[in-house]
C-alpha cells in the first residue's frame, strides 16, 4: 500500500470512501443504533438490547447497547467534509471532489428531519460546541434529544445561542447532563430574547428554587431531575 502511486490508505480512518461512509451511516442516527459488536459480552448478548434509558440506564453490563456503543463525533458540515477529504486518501485521485459532493448531497436531505435523536453518546461541552455550527441547517427541527450525555455549562451556553436563531425548536431535551444552575441560567436567558417557540425543557441536576421559577414562565412544560 505505501509503495502504491499515490499511496493507498492503510486504515479505514486514512480512507476518503470510509470516512464518508462512516460519516453518512452516523450523522442522524441515535446510538443504540450504531454499535461495535467486537466489544460484545457474553453477559450483554444474553441479556438486552437497549436502548439505554438517560437517566437510570440500568446494569450497563447487562445491555448490549450499552457495552458496544460507539461514540462518534456531531454530524459535520459538508464544508469541513470537504476540507478534511483533502487530508485522505483515495485510490483515483478525482474521488476527491466526487465524494465531498456526495456528502453535500446527502446533508441537504437529512437537514430536512424534524427530529434529532443524540442521547447516550458521552458528548461533552466540544461536542456541543461542534453540534451547533450545524443545526442552524436542519430549518425543520422541532425536537433535540440530548439526554444522557455530559454537557455542561460551555456547552449550554452554545445551545442558549441556538435558541436565539432556531425558532422552530419547540422540545429540547437535557436529561442527565450536567449543565447546572449556571447553564440553565444561559437557557433561560436565551429563551427570554423571544425569538424560540421552545414548550418543552427537560433538565438535570438544577436545584435553584429561582432558576426553575424563571424556567417555568418561559417554558410551557419543564422537568427537571
Amino acid at each position: 500500500m505505501r509503495a502504491s502511486e499515490p499511496p493507498l490508505a492503510e486504515t479505514y480512518e486514512d480512507s476518503g470512501w470510509c470516512y464518508v461512509e462512516a460519516a453518512i451511516s452516523a450523522a442522524i442516527k441515535p446510538g443504540f443504533l450504531r454499535l461495535d459488536l467486537a466489544k460484545r459480552t457474553e453477559q450483554a448478548m444474553a441479556c438486552a438490547y437497549g436502548p439505554v434509558h438517560p437517566v437510570q440506564p440500568g446494569p450497563p453490563d447487562a445491555n448490549l447497547a450499552c457495552v458496544c456503543a460507539r461514540h462518534r463525533p456531531p454530524p459535520p458540515s459538508p464544508e469541513n467534509v470537504r476540507l478534511l477529504l483533502q487530508k485522505k486518501r483515495f485510490t483515483s485521485s478525482a474521488d476527491d471532489s466526487q465524494v465531498a459532493e456526495l456528502y453535500a448531497k446527502f446533508f441537504e436531505k437529512v437537514t430536512k428531519v424534524d427530529e434529532l435523536v443524540f442521547k447516550g453518546l458521552e458528548w461533552g461541552d466540544d461536542d456541543v460546541v461542534e453540534l451547533c455550527k450545524v443545526l442552524p441547517h436542519f430549518k425543520a427541527l422541532t425536537k433535540l434529544d440530548l439526554s444522557g450525555n455530559k454537557i455542561g455549562p460551555e456547552g449550554a451556553s452554545e445551545l442558549g445561542k441556538v435558541l436565539k436563531v432556531k425558532s422552530e425548536l419547540t422540545d429540547l431535551n437535557l436529561l442527565g447532563n450536567k449543565i447546572g444552575a449556571k447553564g440553565a441560567n444561559t437557557i433561560a436567558d436565551a429563551l427570554q430574547s423571544g425569538m424560540t417557540k421552545l414548550t418543552k425543557l427537560e433538565l438535570s441536576g438544577i436545584t435553584s428554587a429561582r432558576t426553575i421559577s424563571e424556567l417555568k414562565k418561559l417554558v410551557q412544560v419543564v422537568r427537571c431531575l
